[in-house]
């Protein structure tokens, strides 16, 4: 039988210039939040098909949940041309999903939001 203590899989904490009205997003909320792009998002033909793409969006949100500026997305894992196309519709998915519904007393931890999403994951 093995033993021992579980490790950890929480990001450590590197400190905050001031202190956040709230505790972080649980962990359901952010997979609420990345079910409603998910649900607005109309992957490309071929996406499936590429096991090692990762895309990362990074956008910032006003308080009463709207996108402010523009969302940055970022990938790898495929070629160029299906990854720029992966890449414009889940921009667009972030577009469509907003205005997003968070809870208030925590929006010093969701003022900027990074989700990852793995496209050809089953």
């Amino acid at each position: 039988s093995a033993g021992g203590a579980k490790r950890s899989t929480d990001q450590a904490s590197l400190g905050a210039s001031k202190t956040t009205g709230g505790s972080p997003l649980s962990q359901s909320e952010m997979d609420a939040l990345r079910g409603i792009i998910e649900g607005n998002w109309n992957k490309p033909v071929g996406a499936e098909e590429s096991p090692d793409m990762k895309i990362i969006v990074r956008f910032r949100l006003t308080q009463d949940g709207q996108i402010d500026g523009s969302p940055e997305v970022s990938g790898t894992g495929a070629d160029a041309g299906l990854l720029n196309a992966v890449k414009s519709s889940a921009l667009r998915a972030v577009m469509r999903s907003a205005p997003f519904n968070l809870p208030q007393d925590k929006y010093d931890t969701w003022s900027t939001v990074e989700l990852t999403f793995y496209p050809g994951a089953t």
